[in-house]
């Protein structure tokens, strides 16, 4: 292979015909029109499925017994019940940091804070960007490469479905 064919874009994912069954096959498969803006509509629901996710509340902590009272008292006698979403649960953390006040809790609250937002919000998009410019734009095999590699490393840091496992779990209990 030469340095030219190398760097010479070749034609997005979205354009490849593709080989049924085996390699001596002469049968080809190309997608559909129709599927772009199925794809484009199911990553748009993505995104905003994600931000959705992220802003709405998706858990409650209830304090019962005694504390709960006392908590309670202290409300007006209203619920002592919060609620999180992910961006709720890591500004609870910072609040944290700072009521501690020393510069390890800024340090090591704001680091656990920082990666509950990063895993389960921007890697997850980042994510999905990777794949609409693997499938939408034309790349050299060099890019093809990166993209999938970025890709791996992406998937890599994406947490989401620990964090919806984990509220699971918790709901059972």
């Amino acid at each position: 292979t030469s340095d030219d064919e190398t760097e010479s874009l070749s034609a997005a994912l979205r354009k490849h015909q593709f080989k049924l069954n085996y390699e001596a096959s002469t049968k080809r498969a190309a997608v559909r029109k129709s599927s772009e803006w199925v794809l484009c509509a199911a990553l748009l629901a993505f995104v905003v499925l994600v931000m959705c996710g992220c802003v709405l509340p998706s858990f409650s902590i209830e304090t019962l017994g005694l504390v709960g009272l006392a908590v309670e008292s202290g409300q007006q006698f209203q619920e002592a019940k919060a609620y999180y979403s992910v961006f709720g649960l890591a500004k609870m953390i910072m609040d944290e940091a700072r009521y501690l006040g020393t510069a390890s809790d800024f340090v090591g609250l704001g680091t656990l804070a920082s990666l509950l937002v990063i895993c389960v919000f921007l890697v997850p998009l980042a994510q999905a960007v990777s794949l609409v410019v693997q499938w939408f734009f034309p790349t050299t095999k060099m890019q093809r490469k990166n993209n999938l590699i970025a890709n791996e490393m992406l998937s890599a840091w994406q947490y989401m479905e620990v964090y919806v496992s984990s509220i699971i779990v918790a709901a059972w209990q």
